[in-house]
């Protein structure tokens, strides 16, 4: 399996959608609706991840992975349109749990 190289290389996109697709996505189905669909498709990354876990790692269990991720995230982007959470406030939470978890179990980040 080609793993990404870098961090960068993970987080990096070229988005071939733009904030108006999810607002109109969003705004189409409702704020309930998209609630429910968020939780089926999290069980479904659920799922994916459980397939991961056990026996072979297989370029399909990895392509099923890379598809329930996608879905998660337009998901959890509907979701924050919702609720008004801006990727700042998101960005700011992860930062925090990043640096507690660094700290808590004394792991370094010099030689990656």
């Amino acid at each position: 399996m080609n793993r990404p190289q870098t961090m960068k290389e993970i987080m990096s996109s070229d988005k071939p959608f733009t904030e108006k697709d999810i607002i109109a996505i969003a705004e189409h189905f409702g704020i309930k609706h998209q609630q429910n669909k968020c939780q089926e498709e999290l069980n479904e990354l659920i799922e994916a991840i459980t397939d991961m876990t056990f026996g072979e790692i297989t370029f399909e269990k990895r392509d099923h992975l890379i598809e329930e991720i996608s879905e998660v995230l337009v998901m959890i982007k509907q979701l924050m349109y919702f609720y008004e959470v801006s990727e700042k406030d998101v960005t700011e939470i992860q930062e925090e749990k990043i640096q507690r978890t660094l700290q808590r179990y004394e792991i370094s980040t010099e030689e990656i």
